[in-house]
């Protein structure tokens, strides 16, 4: 590590490799490369720079640093063993901006050219993505796809401001209607925001010959969280050298998170379980019938993340029962006073089952933790499996 002080810039370049050698020393049987990086700040005053692996698979050992004042533009040269991703970070000490950047670095003899922008760092939201010149194809590849996901962060932030903008006018016209019917999407808005850019990494995956870019931005986005089927089908084309490349284990990892839910969709539910508080117990076919989505919570009075799940179940629970939406509660107390109490005392709102102990249902859905959930369509065909209630609102705004 070294400092280099200048009147102008400060700059700082931490090059961090997990697994390089801690003295920097070439061991005879790794191959190194070379990259280098020519970034040129402009609008910056004082800033530090610090660079270091995106993920663990990239190998990097400190190497040379030359700073050129004059053209206020840092050339960083080092040793790299593999190429991989890069984590640039640019920090202006004057305002306490950070500009987080992430490049491919491929070892060649090319430099790669980052025109970094004070106003694109000082975005709304998220600081947009720079113009980044290499003849690494992985490279252009990335910087697309950075684009591609800068656009529709624009167009999320865009959208919001207007939607904002029309309730200021409603408040102003006294427009009581309008104001709670725009209140209530501004509040949503947020939740919103994830879904856009899982929206951008699948139109990329669409589009993009598959690469380690295609891992990155399944990565970046939690494909594998948010939509596993597409996470699985990305990592099935992969080639075969990526998948079992750091990359592609980094994602594979992920996924086998996710599997058990995602191999029970479309699996149909043709019983719950339990008896309501009269001790009846419901056929629940006809019950998925009767909404075009039903949502089945296992839950228990002494489940502390449960309960805390409750107010937001509740408000899907509000909005969305007249649109064709039921919420069907199963829990597996252990004691049935507890369970009675605990739907009083939270106000939960929803079609109530009490499995005593939950054996019958936690031995046919394989369920180890609760809360566990899924959503299901009108013909008890389950869509989802223990998917974040963000998500399942996105699902419900359609109804």
């Amino acid at each position: 590590m070294r400092i280099f002080t200048v009147p102008v810039v400060v700059i700082l370049i931490g090059l961090l490799g997990l697994f390089s050698c801690r003295d920097g020393i070439k061991r005879p049987s790794e191959q190194q490369l070379v990259f280098s990086l020519k970034i040129s700040l402009k609008g910056f005053g004082k800033t530090r720079i610090t660079a270091s692996n995106a993920y663990a698979a990239i190998k990097v050992v400190p190497s040379d640093i030359r700073l050129e004042t004059d053209e206020q533009t840092v050339i960083v040269k080092g040793d790299l063993l593999k190429p991989g991703l890069l984590n640039v970070d640019i920090y202006n000490l004057s305002d306490r901006t950070n500009w987080p950047i992430v490049i491919y670095v491929d070892g060649k003899a090319d430099s790669t050219y980052i025109n970094a922008d004070i106003r694109n760092a000082k975005t709304p939201g998220l600081p947009a993505y720079p113009a980044v010149a290499s003849s690494s194809p992985l490279q252009k590849q990335l910087s697309s796809y950075m684009y591609l996901r800068d656009s529709t962060r624009k167009l999320f932030y865009d959208r919001r401001t207007k939607v904002r903008e029309e309730l200021v006018r409603a408040i102003e016209n006294d427009d009581r209607k309008l104001i709670d019917s725009l209140s209530d999407i501004v509040n949503n808005f947020e939740h919103r925001f994830r879904f856009y850019e899982i929206d951008a990494a699948k139109r990329f995956l669409s589009d993009t010959p598959f690469s380690l870019i295609s891992v990155y931005a399944a990565l970046e986005a939690k494909i594998a969280r948010w939509d596993p089927q597409t996470g699985f089908s990305v990592y099935r084309q992969l080639p075969a050298d990526l998948r079992s490349s750091e990359y592609g284990e980094l994602l594979n990892k992920e996924l086998l998170r996710y599997r058990s839910a995602a191999e029970k969709t479309g699996n149909k539910v043709a019983r719950l379980y339990g008896k309501d508080d009269n001790g009846k117990e419901i056929d629940a076919p006809t019950a998925f019938r009767h909404s075009k989505y039903t949502l089945v919570v296992f839950w228990a009075s002494w489940c502390g993340s449960c309960i805390r799940e409750v107010p937001e179940l509740n408000q899907l629970y509000d909005k969305y029962r007249g649109k064709g939406f039921n919420l069907i509660a199963v829990s597996i107390d252990e004691n049935r006073d507890s369970w009675l109490k605990a739907i009083k005392t939270n106000k939960f709102k929803a079609s109530h089952l009490l499995e005593l102990k939950g054996t019958e249902n936690i031995k046919q859905f394989n369920i180890t933790t609760v809360p566990y959930s899924f959503l299901l369509n009108s013909d008890g065909t389950i869509l989802n499996v223990n998917s974040p209630l963000d998500s399942i609102r996105m699902k419900l705004m359609d109804l």
